[in-house]
């Protein structure tokens, strides 16, 4: 499981406090959404963090 997002995002901070205390296992991976080569608008259609990605790729 991905959780895609910034360190800057409060939704994105509230996201990682959450899956902290369940202990939930994820990576994350790091995502400039103002940047041209941001790749959030492939896996969320409104450009916005946090999204969550499964192991099959799915958000």
């Amino acid at each position: 499981m991905k959780l895609v997002g910034s360190y800057t995002s409060p939704f994105v901070r509230k996201v990682r406090v959450v899956m902290a205390e369940k202990k939930l296992d994820y990576e994350f991976v790091l995502e400039n959404v103002w940047a041209e080569d941001s790749q959030i608008q492939k896996h969320n259609p409104l450009g916005k963090v946090p999204c969550l990605l499964m192991d099959d790729n799915s958000a």
